[in-house]
């Protein structure tokens, strides 16, 4: 346990962006040890401590917070076999990316289509972590996790979580209750799931490789994702982001057909969801950068030192020198003109952690002038619906 104050928190997380914690405790995950650090953080703080992974799913305050406490490291195991594959035990504070390394390396498959994802194993569960038709409760067994006023463990069932569309009770009723020690999952020998996103379907298309070889599959998740600055490097500026900021709106199908075609052209909307959703479906998911784009949104759009990549239009980027109250405005400014031009409600991915002032439209009309984007709607966003 390594224990820093007045730590600056913009480098802990992918965004880039919030001010200092009081206290920053970092562990490495073992429950003995995150209930030490949890003693040392509630000392510390006069409110809730603040559980940090790797920092990717959160926007922190620019006035920082109270006491942090830092989880990172760990390792992952096989602790049992099952009727078609193994049963394996990830700590918490494992990078989530390095466990569908690992899983592909052993010829497990479940989760390699959620490679890239940026965050920890002990992350997942909070957000049910969801990419290209897999999620984190197709596997999921149970999680092991230490509850953060009382330090009792606990185990913890899929039922008892709750999971739904990139949800959980952890974001619900349970919000800020525990710290999740280690996830258990039962991953497959065999891979049995078709691919049915499209630009997936592009790359193997394009670049070759067999679309039911697990490191192919991961490789190929990995170019497409890249392609977008959506798997964090140091290297590239935009994927200084919290990755897909909102989360996409289930709307009654005929509804999400017009919406895709005005974007699109007419006959997009029903060859997307044909693939995407189902022929039956009365509501259908609608990719929440459509819908951006429906609302007048651009690739490349900016306001400030924050703007909407130009390689894909849901991720709000800093673009340098950003400020976290900045970011807030900058998605608060597009939930309202959704509403105002769709009547579509979108909600934001990443969790919002401090004091933030109130949206104010006429103030963020005047300091953050807006710079309509140039860049070109990028190639896999228009071949998705090809």
């Amino acid at each position: 346990m390594h224990t820093t104050e007045a730590a600056p928190l913009a480098g802990h997380t992918t965004l880039g962006v919030g001010g200092p914690a009081g206290l920053l405790v970092e562990v490495a995950g073992a429950t003995a040890e995150v209930r030490a650090a949890l003693d040392a953080a509630h000392a510390h703080a006069e409110r809730p401590v603040t559980l940090l992974g790797e920092g990717s799913n959160v926007v922190v305050s620019d006035r920082g917070l109270d006491a942090v406490l830092l989880l990172r490291g760990g390792t992952v195991r096989a602790v049992g076999r099952t009727a078609g594959g193994t049963r394996v035990r990830a700590d918490g504070g494992m990078v989530w990316d390095d466990l569908v390394a690992w899983a592909v390396a052993q010829g497990l498959g479940g989760i390699e289509l959620l490679s890239g994802i940026p965050g920890t194993v002990g992350a997942a569960p909070v957000q049910n972590i969801a990419a290209y038709g897999q999620a984190l409760a197709d596997t999921f067994v149970e999680l092991e996790a230490v509850d953060r006023a009382t330090g009792e463990v606990v185990q913890l069932s899929a039922a008892d979580c709750a999971f739904g569309y990139r949800d959980s009770r952890f974001k619900r009723d349970w919000a800020d209750r525990f710290v999740i020690t280690s996830v258990t999952l039962d991953l497959v020998h065999e891979e049995r799931s078709a691919l049915t996103y499209r630009d997936l379907e592009v790359h193997f298309e394009r670049h070759g490789g067999d679309p039911w070889v697990l490191a192919d599959r991961r490789a190929a998740v990995l170019a497409v994702r890249r392609a977008k600055s959506m798997v964090w490097d140091p290297q590239d500026a935009l994927t200084r982001s919290c990755g897909s900021f909102f989360m996409s709106p289930f709307l009654p199908r005929d509804e999400a057909i017009a919406l895709v075609d005005a974007v699109r052209g007419r006959g997009a909307g029903e060859r997307l969801f044909a693939w995407y959703s189902g022929a039956e479906a009365e509501d259908v998911k609608v990719p929440a950068a459509m819908v951006l784009l429906a609302a007048g949104f651009a690739n490349g759009d900016r306001w400030g030192q924050v703007g909407l990549s130009p390689r894909h239009v849901l991720a709000i980027v800093n673009l340098g020198g950003a400020t976290a109250q900045r970011v807030s405005d900058v998605a608060a400014h597009i939930q309202a003109v959704v509403w105002e031009q769709l009547g579509v409600r979108l909600h934001a991915e990443p969790r919002f952690l401090g004091e933030f002032d109130p949206f104010d439209a006429r103030r963020f009309a005047e300091e953050a002038p807006y710079t309509p984007g140039d860049a070109d709607t990028p190639g896999w966003a228009r071949d998705a619906v090809r």
